[in-house]
């Protein structure tokens, strides 16, 4: 399964291998704790269907600017955060028992193709 719609020019990887690994069952609780493009976000939202829901965070307020108009509709709570912080940005939300965690840990496209975020290359 690939991303549908993603939110950036950012493309998610091994989207399938995410899947597999984490296999989301319909109405589980899911934490995507590096939000970014969103890709893998909406597949686990699909993934856990209408019954259940994805919360996913980053630190990145553009991302979440961004996925708040691409992901609508879904099942998603977005937080702004650093996913060091998931313990304390995750308590008020008083959830059911988390059946997964996906940290994509790699850097962002995104980032590095705007030099005033994130990082960026500078030829010459």
């Amino acid at each position: 399964m690939e991303p549908s719609r993603p939110i950036t020019q950012h493309t998610p990887v091994m989207p399938v291998e995410v899947l597999q690994c984490l296999s989301p069952q319909s109405g589980q609780t899911i934490v995507d704790g590096t939000l970014g493009g969103g890709g893998h976000t909406r597949l686990l939202a699909e993934a856990v269907g209408p019954t259940g829901r994805v919360i996913a965070c980053d630190q990145d307020a553009v991302a979440i600017e961004r996925a708040e108009l691409a992901l609508a509709g879904l099942p998603i709570t977005l937080l702004h955060g650093n996913f060091c912080d998931l313990p304390e940005l995750l308590t008020p939300l008083d959830l059911p028992p988390i059946n997964g965690v996906l940290l994509d840990l790699g850097l962002s496209s995104d980032q590095l193709a705007d030099a005033e975020r994130g990082f960026s290359f500078q030829l010459g």
